[in-house]
Parts: structure tokens; sequence; C-alpha cells
């Protein structure tokens, strides 16, 4: 229900006669999972309006083996790696003082590239179980779902059935 006007009165009054009023912007796209550990405050996204950044379309900050985060750190020297799953990485953003809501799908890659590496090949049985036991573990932790971005390799390789 809209009303015309509302009874109530605020501590602080704005007058948006002619304005356009939003309670916030959600990035369903965000890549901010970097930019978000250096600058928790993110007033970046924060001044343009991004209340919710989404992250996972593809890959994901965890679950991540010893080989990824190795991998992850070397490409950096300005921060630690300090979780292995997508869980922990939400709750070391959390600790940082991060503003903005986040929320994360497991990347469909990250998965592959736990199990399999960059290899051009179907998962094994143990492997898929794997998988599936990552994403179990990622759902409990607290992720959407699972995301899948499927232009790039290794994320091209998998077959339609997996």
């Amino acid at each position: 229900m809209i009303k015309e006007k509302i009874s109530a009165k605020g501590k602080t009054e704005i007058d948006a006669t002619g304005l356009a009023v939003s309670p916030g912007f959600i990035n369903m796209l965000s890549w901010a999972t970097i930019s978000l550990i250096r600058d928790g405050p993110s007033l970046n996204d924060i001044k343009q309006g991004v209340t919710l950044e989404v992250f996972g379309e593809g890959s994901s900050m965890g679950p991540l083996n010893e080989r990824m985060k190795e991998r992850q750190q070397n490409n950096t020297d300005d921060y630690t790696i300090d979780w292995t799953t997508l869980g922990e990485y939400l709750e070391s953003l959390e600790g940082r003082g991060v503003s903005t809501n986040v929320a994360s799908f497991i990347g469909a890659t990250t998965l592959r590239v736990h199990e399999i590496g960059y290899e051009n090949r179907p998962p094994t049985d143990q492997e898929l179980e794997n998988m599936r036991l990552l994403v179990r573990q990622g759902m409990e932790e607290g992720a959407l779902g699972i995301g899948s971005s499927l232009i790039y390799a290794p994320a091209f390789y998998h077959p339609p059935k997996n």
C-alpha cells in the first residue's frame, strides 16, 4: 500500500518533491570480491546507492584447496587469504567491517578447479561426488546456489550432464 502522505514525523525530513527515492540498489553481478577486502567501507559503491553485492558468477572465493590458495595469494601482497571455504570468506569480509550487504553463489568453475584443475576432461565419479559435497557445505554456510559462466575455460569443459 502506498500512501500519499505519512503522518509520522522523522528526526530529519528531506523534501524529495520531484526526486526519485530508492532504498538501495542490488549489484547482481558484482566483482567486488577483492575490492571489499581492500576497502571494507566500499564508499565507491555506497555513494552510487549499491547496498547489496552478489558474487559467484562462474567463480567464487571458496571453496579453495591449498593449490588454489597459493595461486591466488601469489597474485597479491596486500592481503592474506585466511579462508578456505566460501563461508569463511564471507565471515572474513564481515570481520573487516564491510559496509554493504553481501551474498554469493558457489562458482561452478571454482568447484571444477578445486577437484580437476584446468584439465579438459570430464570429472571422475569421485570428483563429481566431491563437488556435490562442496556444494552442500557451501549451501549450509549460506551460499545462494551455484553460479556458472560457461564461456571461459575451464568452465566450458563441463559436459552438459554435469
